[in-house]
């Protein structure tokens, strides 16, 4: 369970299998970094302290919140700043994953197999997620127009990670 500005409330669908996701995709990175590497190669939360943790501590705080926010018979965590960094961290990621699809297609890095599936592999989670969600409960929430996964502004795929984070957290700080 995890307090939120829409209510106490665990992520079920697609916005749950979105930050699940989201969350191994987090977890991929901080198992191939070395200590040396985590700070230029992992996006920071702006958290000092969390930022600050070593990778073992990072993941056992993002397990933490996971179970928090998948789990509907956990109790609710105490939502100190280093937990919501913890939940943060994967939107973090997903926002540089994005950014790094979007340079690769720039690029014609994918070869004919990959273009199909591995060009819009990200955008098309986050659209699918994106549409697949309610937003007249959250008319507080502001979002953008997504239409395509082929959309290369990466403001625009920067701004929907942030519109799904702002479902969760309950303010900014």
């Amino acid at each position: 369970m995890w307090h939120t500005q829409l209510g106490d409330r665990v992520l079920e669908g697609k916005e749950a299998a979105f930050y699940l996701l989201a969350a191994q995709e987090t977890v991929v990175i901080l198992q191939e970094l070395t200590p040396e590497e985590m700070e230029w190669c992992l996006p920071p939360t702006f958290d000092v302290v969390f930022d600050q943790a070593t990778i073992e501590q990072k993941i056992v705080l993002l397990h933490q919140v996971l179970l928090a926010l998948l789990d509907p018979s956990r109790s609710q965590p105490n939502l100190t700043n280093v937990v919501e960094a913890a939940a943060y961290l994967p939107f973090q990621v997903m926002k540089l994953k994005v950014e790094e699809e979007i340079d690769l297609a720039r690029h014609k890095a994918w070869d004919e197999e990959e273009q199909g599936v591995m060009e819009f592999w990200y955008r098309r989670l986050i659209l699918e997620t994106y549409q697949s969600l309610n937003w007249k409960i959250d008319a507080d929430i502001e979002r953008p127009r997504l239409r395509s996964p082929r959309s290369t502004n990466v403001d625009l795929w920067i701004a929907a990670i942030e519109a799904l984070a702002n479902r969760i957290f309950w303010d900014d700080d």
